[in-house]
């Protein structure tokens, strides 16, 4: 099967290099070769890799994601951060279905769940996509820090204070603790813990998002609590980009995880849409059924829905939204 252009430079290992660049033509075409081409969970190699000793430097590249979008994202390494270590497909899906759709983001508050790097949410603090405030949240310190970091490249002192922050949040919120160093995918992580970062505590949020965060069963349980904690809930009558409460984008890696969430998320009163990310805008149907129901019949609230999408062969987005009473 053909690869991505050569010529792509996140594709490269850092070797002596410790900045990489993209351009707006590059990103898009990669984007549009995950869709029509691969749709794989991770890149066919490592890229920006960070080698662990003495002396060794994070790796940091520059995501010119539009014309008038450049984020600078430091990479970490999978010994210290797990899989939240590097840039992965969902999370440029992500990034350049909020740069199409900026009223999503623009004058709204935001909150990025399970952050990593934190390339959405900082192409979201941006003054083009115009967030009026930003909390880019994870658990392991590894990663706040590096968030912390990224954060003070991104934005000036007095932007940063006015709009965009970096704390701790657990999605078991009191729930019986996991192996953390399997849930966070590996790696020599450090234990969860707050450390020198406040807590998003009981804030709330006009629109929640999240990449690639669908990879272990318990938060199928744990993540729909979360957003319906931490959503203002403000009704809408209209399923737009500019009045959505959460999203998140991810692989078909396990349709058994994506299902519970789906249907868990809708137990919370939640409006939920699920479609494909490989397809053409235009093209995209909802994907949830429910059992002996006609394709297009609406959804029905209460009853559980199963997903149509083979496992591993792509990339989902699921939607929500509070709808007024009566909808």
């Amino acid at each position: 099967m053909e690869g991505p252009p050569k010529s792509f430079p996140l594709f490269w290992p850092c070797g002596e290099e410790d900045r990489l660049t993209t351009d707006p033509a590059t990103v898009q075409k990669f984007i549009c070769w995950l869709r029509n081409k691969e749709n794989r969970a991770q890149y066919r190699r490592p890229c920006n890799r960070t080698a662990d000793g003495p002396g060794s430097r994070p790796c940091v590249c520059e995501f010119h994601v539009a014309d008038d979008v450049s984020i600078e994202i430091i990479e970490s390494t999978f010994f210290k951060a797990g899989l939240g270590y590097r840039i992965f497909p969902s999370a440029l899906l992500l990034t350049d279905w909020l740069v199409q759709y900026r009223e999503a983001v623009a004058g709204r508050s935001v909150l990025e769940l399970g952050a990593g790097l934190g390339l959405p949410a900082l192409a979201a603090a941006s003054p083009a996509l115009g967030a009026r405030r930003v909390v880019l949240s994870d658990y392991m310190p590894e990663l706040l820090r590096t968030l912390d970091s990224a954060a003070r490249l991104n934005c000036a002192a007095q932007v940063r204070e006015r709009i965009l922050r970096v704390k701790f949040l657990d999605w078991a919120e009191g729930a019986a603790k996991m192996d953390r160093s399997r849930g966070a995918g590996g790696g020599n992580v450090a234990p969860m813990s707050q450390g020198e970062f406040p807590s998003v505590g009981g804030e709330k949020f006009d629109f929640i998002f999240a990449a690639d965060v669908l990879y272990e069963p318990e938060y199928a349980d744990w993540l729909p609590r979360v957003i319906a904690k931490h959503s203002t809930h403000t009704p809408t009558q209209d399923c737009s980009p500019a009045t959505c409460a959460f999203m998140t984008i991810a692989p078909t890696r396990d349709m058994a995880i994506m299902t519970a969430f789906t249907n868990n998320l809708r137990a919370t009163g939640m409006h939920v849409r699920v479609t494909s990310a490989t397809e053409p805008e235009a093209n995209r149907e909802c994907i949830m059924r429910w059992p002996g129901a006609d394709p297009q019949t609406p959804e029905r609230p209460g009853q559980p829905c199963t997903l149509a999408a083979e496992e591993g062969e792509d990339c989902l987005i699921i939607q929500g939204w509070w709808l007024e009473r009566g909808e």
